[in-house]
């Protein structure tokens, strides 16, 4: 995949101007052309009827944190940059199979290996895939570097996978 990304060749006109009208002006304060969100799934005593929390070694959490620019070009709306990032902490077994299902997407793809994975042992190592304008990195870690840096003990058996996906440009 190479960007710009052509989302809708050949606008129309109207569709032009309301792309400059709606999307691409200040006069609503902000740029729609930029699309941010983050999503978030734990479990916590908080949320526990939600959730499933029952005690302290219930700490699945799921995060998706995305990010995309749109523009034109030409008469064509371009996906411009994309950048996705993918967070979970969730017993080990289920991490592996996620991982494992990642991985074979990434192989039927026809991504390739962008240098060799890290030296690290098989949990904390890193992986780079590349396909195209595209970049994915792995991260496959016992415990979430952030949950290391701010002191968040993580329960026995867990593990953690990070998987981030970015356009170069």
């Amino acid at each position: 995949m190479n960007f710009p990304f052509v989302v809708q060749a050949d606008l129309t006109d109207a569709q032009l101007e309301r792309y400059r009208r709606h999307i691409d002006s200040d006069e609503s304060g902000w740029h729609r052309r930029f699309t941010e969100s983050i999503w978030r799934r734990h479990q916590h005593p908080s949320n526990a009827r939600l959730s499933g929390w029952r005690s302290e070694d219930d700490q699945k959490k799921r995060l998706i944190h995305f990010y995309d620019e749109y523009g034109v070009e030409g008469r064509a709306f371009v996906l411009r940059h994309a950048y996705l990032h993918l967070i979970l902490t969730l017993p080990a077994e289920h991490v592996d199979e996620y991982r494992a299902t990642i991985t074979e997407g990434l192989r039927q793809g026809e991504w390739t290996r962008a240098g060799e994975p890290s030296a690290a042992p098989a949990r904390g190592r890193s992986e780079r895939w590349r396909r195209g304008a595209l970049e994915v990195t792995i991260r496959h870690a016992d415990r979430h570097p952030e949950d290391e840096a701010h002191g968040k003990a993580t329960p026995e058996g867990y593990a953690s996978l990070d998987v981030v996906l970015r356009s170069d440009t």
